[in-house]
């Protein structure tokens, strides 16, 4: 755990996409942590480390992936008439 850290979203850079910032609630101080260029969420552990992203499918479905390594590995995916509205 980080007690004086928590994990932001700004989308500053790109309206579209929030990129991940670690912020010190002590100093301000912000630190980029990961920039995102095409997942709608970022789901993050008590260590402030992504465990899941999801973005939209093609077709409408959503999907959700984990990291592996450098890249992400899909492991769910629910369909547009199976999703919330």
């Amino acid at each position: 755990l980080k007690p004086n850290m928590i994990g932001i979203g700004l989308n500053d850079r790109n309206p579209t996409y929030h990129d991940l910032y670690e912020l010190n609630i002590d100093t301000g101080k912000k630190t980029l942590k990961f920039e995102n260029n095409e997942f709608r969420w970022l789901i993050l552990d008590d260590d402030l480390k992504i465990t899941y992203v999801q973005k939209t499918g093609k077709n409408g479905s959503t999907l959700y992936y984990e990291p592996n390594g450098k890249n992400w590995r899909l492991v769910r995916t629910v369909t547009a008439a199976d999703g919330l509205n």
